[in-house]
């Protein structure tokens, strides 16, 4: 319902209130009035009654009371007169057949004690009506007669019935006149305030109304244009105000925001460009990194961990890191290896682990593993980064080191071995070669020595068969001068002891070897000559032991300021992952020298495809640059 009707009923509703207040005071004041007149009207009349019946008792003129009573009676707007006596009984009345009747009405009694009149309304005979009872008094006139009855005692009582048919029409016509013109005028009246109201206050406050609601959905440009004193205008005067204010304030805070929207943009531009900054240098990180919830259920991952795992993001967010990096059903802890989330949970402190991660097809990767906690505005722990750093090089590299140092000593107790073996053949050479012919060379002498003593001469025979016996002790002793330190790489170089090697041991053993020299190749440092014929040397004798061979191609060329040697044969070959084997140690001694030299070393085999051996070595500026 609108305000205006509202306001509308309000005002019939207040009228109507106050229209049926006014009228009911109103009927009601009057009608008290004419009860008033009413009863001042009937209380004469009847005194006057009672006065005749009065003087008819003291006049002993007691039929005429009855006559009176009679006339009375008949008088229009009186419906019954009924004398009592002092005990109640009906000794007059206008009806015949009451007299000498028990009345047993409290009313008459009630007066005739009290010797006070009354006014009752009772409906008798069909018919409103109003009764006024008065005593009837002893007065001195009346003591003769009622001596028994102290004077100003009731002797008895008269009822007088009015009828007031009248009197209640009256009344009921002057409300509905008064009910009449003041619905009408309640009617015009409230038309009148209504059209009053709804032009002077309604129209206003709903043109209010509607400016601010237009305010309320924004627009703030709306003005009441109220120019006068009352109420209303200094309320619409005030919404003016206020819209002005807010129109205002409206242009700064859109100002503001629009401020705002560019420097949340900007900075959302920035956070984005550093999301993506950290993002991609994440993911560019060889690391592995993954931040794990303390349930143990990876968060986020870089790039290297989803290319290690092999994995799509959605395959590795939420699951556990143990069952991804470790392929366990269980944490680390419980599965005999450190957890650095239990640590972090325990200390709430950085940690530093060492794990073994299995790979795509079970490749073992190991790894250092780094956590460290992101915690709260509270300070609580609600996060861990881990940085898993790959160590797999450097533990291969350590074990490797290891290796070699287990090598190196197993190799110096070969070495020992080898250098007691090598003085066992050289005493052996010297004792079968050298000693037998130096022996038969002294028998010789000797017997020439008796033929001397004998005969006086020394024959022919015996000083040819001592001349070859010096000569073969001489050439042993050479051979094995030669095999200790030749003397031609001292006095020659590198490439004619090469020669000379090939000639005297490799080819004199039937091997057909062929050299391919590409020169110059320069004078090297002493050591660095020694240490590369003998890495020739060591290769041709396990050519010679265990190869089986039948050719040899050696080549040696200068490339780039490097010595490149290549040694091939045609043999047997072996598993050149088992180099180190049985038989084996004189690769294992060039692999030592090539080392000592800073060069490199590359071994190809394989049983039945023979062996190559490919040696590089630099040439520095220590060595002289002297065609070999």
């Amino acid at each position: 319902m609108k305000l205006e009707y509202k306001i509308l009923l309000s005002i019939y509703i207040i009228l109507g209130t106050v229209g049926l207040i006014a009228g009911f005071i109103l009927v009601n004041y009057q009608n008290n009035l004419r009860l008033i007149n009413f009863k001042s009207s009937g209380e004469a009349m009847t005194t006057t009654i009672v006065a005749s019946m009065e003087k008819d008792m003291i006049d002993d003129q007691l039929g005429h009371i009855d006559s009176v009573v009679e006339k009375v009676g008949q008088i229009e707007d009186i419906n019954e007169v009924v004398i009592f006596d002092h005990n109640g009984i009906v000794r007059s009345s206008a009806e015949l057949d009451e007299i000498g009747t028990d009345s047993n009405d409290e009313g008459p009694a009630a007066v005739i004690d009290s010797g006070s009149l009354i006014w009752r309304s009772e409906v008798k005979y069909n018919t409103e009506e109003y009764c006024i009872i008065m005593p009837i008094l002893n007065k001195p006139d009346c003591v003769p007669c009622h001596a028994d009855v102290p004077v100003g005692q009731a002797l008895g009582a008269i009822e007088v019935g009015f009828d007031v048919s009248d009197l209640n029409h009256q009344t009921r016509n002057q409300w509905l006149l008064i009910g009449g013109f003041g619905f009408v005028g309640f009617v015009i009246l409230g038309g009148a305030l209504f059209y009053v109201f709804r032009k002077l206050v309604a129209r206003r406050l709903a043109n209010l109304g509607k400016m601010a609601a237009q305010v309320a959905n924004g627009n703030y440009t709306v003005r009441s244009m109220e120019k006068g004193n009352d109420y209303i205008s200094h309320l619409g005067r005030s919404f003016d105000d206020m819209a002005e204010q807010l129109d205002k304030h409206n242009r700064e805070l859109l100002a503001l925001q629009k401020d705002l929207e560019i420097k949340v943009e900007r900075r959302a531009e920035q956070l984005e460009a550093a999301r993506n900054y950290t993002r991609a240098t994440l993911d560019n990180l060889p690391d592995q990194i993954i931040s794990v919830d303390l349930n143990y259920r990876i968060k986020s991952a870089n790039r290297a961990m989803y290319e290690r795992l092999g994995l799509a993001q959605k395959e590795v967010i939420g699951k556990f890191c143990y069952k991804l990096t470790h392929n366990n059903d269980r944490p680390c802890n419980e599965c005999g290896e450190e957890c650095p989330i239990d640590g972090i949970k325990e200390t709430g402190l950085p940690c530093l682990v060492h794990h073994k991660h299995y790979g795509q097809n079970g490749i073992v990767e190991h790894v250092e593993v780094v956590a460290s906690p992101i915690r709260d505005k509270d300070d609580n722990i609600v996060e861990i980064i881990e940085i898993m750093h790959d160590i797999s090089d450097r533990v291969n590299s350590e074990n490797e080191i290891k290796k070699h140092a287990a090598e190196r000593t197993e190799l110096l107790k070969r070495l020992i071995s080898v250098q007691e073996d090598e003085r066992k053949r050289i005493a052996r050479d010297l004792h079968d070669d050298v000693g037998q012919t130096l022996t038969a060379l002294g028998l010789l002498i000797g017997n020439a020595a008796e033929e001397l003593d004998n005969k006086g001469k020394i024959t022919s025979e015996k000083l040819q068969d001592a001349k070859k016996q010096s000569d073969q002790a001489l050439s042993d002793i050479r051979r094995l001068v030669s095999d200790l330190r030749p003397s031609v790489l001292d006095d020659l170089g590198l490439i004619p002891a090469i020669r000379s090697y090939i000639k005297d041991r490799l080819r004199a053993f039937g091997l057909k070897v062929n050299l391919k020299v590409k020169e110059p190749i320069p004078r090297l440092r002493p050591e660095k000559e020694t240490q590369l014929f003998r890495i020739i040397q060591e290769a041709g004798t396990n050519i010679l032991r265990h190869a089986q061979a039948s050719k040899v191609d050696l080549s040696i060329v200068m490339h780039n300021g490097f010595i490149f040697v290549t040694v091939q044969d045609d043999g047997i070959g072996f598993d050149s992952k088992d180099k180190l084997a049985k038989n084996k140690w004189g690769l294992y001694g060039i692999e030592e020298r090539v080392s000592n030299l800073e060069g490199s070393l590359k071994i190809t085999s394989s049983p039945g495809q023979g062996t190559r051996i490919k040696i590089g070595i630099e040439v520095d500026e220590d060595d002289d640059n002297i065609a070999g």
